[in-house]
């Protein structure tokens, strides 16, 4: 009995029984069956279909696109390096920029284009390195500017953006001689778009009116995507040509709602009575531009071109694109 006992307690008792390796244990089978998952899944362990025939599932490599995703070009491969620099200055808005403005040519954009941008009170043109100081002098002294570096984009950039659009703007989209077109912008923002175009030791502007207003979306979006959504006025589009060293001008053209008044006060209080003559006789002072203001601009260049109310008054601003 005591013999019988050790051999059961012995190696002989943790032996395994004959044919021990066709049942192998749970673990062991849940691995293999998770390797037997993968190897299907990538595609690695079927044979390809034969040609006419339909495989039950396909793998990655037929759901794979035809074509590799187009990726924007790096740096140094063989994209063009461009570079401006954009400064945005405030300006009394009662003071006329005439004298400035003289000093750009505004003949450097199509006149059809440039009709049209006049008609919604936008104002572009193109300003020659030698008359930069003379232009700068003409100005009247800026109450801020601040100076942005616009590097290489990979599509339109926005330049500038009014403050929430309370009240309709007005979009006049006529381009003779077709039919008047026209179209309101209700809520959202206006803005202005700019694409760089390079084009040898020139370059090429390209600027977009657009009615900024993003709406929800569940597709996975860039802040320049955001930024780009709205209904964009591409019959606005106008492309201008910045010869090398010089500078590109936008701004609002004033002569679309501008009133001439001869007192500060009367455009202030939005009276309509003639100016009276000073007392004793003599002359009525020389009349300048005057703005009347308003809690939202009526139209596309008002919009832009006035900012929000500043210490000092009604600012406009004057945009300079030039190199970096």
């Amino acid at each position: 009995m005591a013999n019988r006992r050790n051999r059961r307690c012995g190696p002989a008792a943790r032996r395994r029984p004959p044919g021990w390796h066709r049942s192998p244990p749970a673990g062991v089978r849940r691995r293999l069956a998770a390797a037997a998952a993968a190897c299907l899944l990538a595609g690695g362990c079927v044979a390809p279909a034969p040609a006419g025939s339909s495989a039950a599932f396909p793998t990655f490599g037929e759901l794979a696109p035809a074509e590799p995703l187009a990726l924007p070009p790096q740096p140094g491969a063989g994209a063009p390096a461009v570079s401006v620099r954009l400064t945005r200055a405030l300006l009394p808005l009662d003071v006329s920029l005439e004298p400035a403005w003289a000093l750009v040519d505004e003949d450097a954009a199509p006149p059809l284009a440039r009709g049209v941008w006049r008609a919604n009170g936008l104002r572009v043109g193109v300003l020659p390195p030698d008359r930069l100081e003379p232009f700068l002098a003409a100005l009247p002294a800026a109450w801020s500017d601040r100076a942005f570096r616009i590097e290489r984009p990979d599509g339109p950039v926005l330049i500038r953006r009014s403050p929430p659009l309370v009240l309709p703007v007005a979009v006049d989209l006529t381009v003779p001689p077709w039919a008047p077109r026209r179209a309101q912008m209700l809520g959202g923002r206006a803005a202005l778009l700019m694409e760089l175009l390079p084009a040898g030791r020139s370059l090429g502007l390209r600027l977009t009116p657009l009615h900024q207003k993003p709406t929800a979306s569940l597709e996975a979006r860039t802040a320049q995507e955001k930024e780009r959504q709205g209904r964009r006025f591409d019959t606005l589009s106008l492309r201008v040509g910045v010869p090398a060293g010089g500078y590109a001008v936008i701004g609002l053209a004033r002569e679309a709602t501008g009133l001439a008044t001869a007192d500060p006060r009367r455009a202030e209080a939005g009276a309509e009575a003639p100016a009276e003559a000073p007392a004793g006789g003599g002359v009525l002072p020389p009349t300048r531009v005057l703005e009347a203001p308003a809690p939202l601009p009526a139209h596309l260049g008002r919009a832009l071109f006035t900012g929000r109310a500043h210490p000092r008054g009604e600012p406009q601003i004057l945009l300079i694109v030039g190199p970096a």
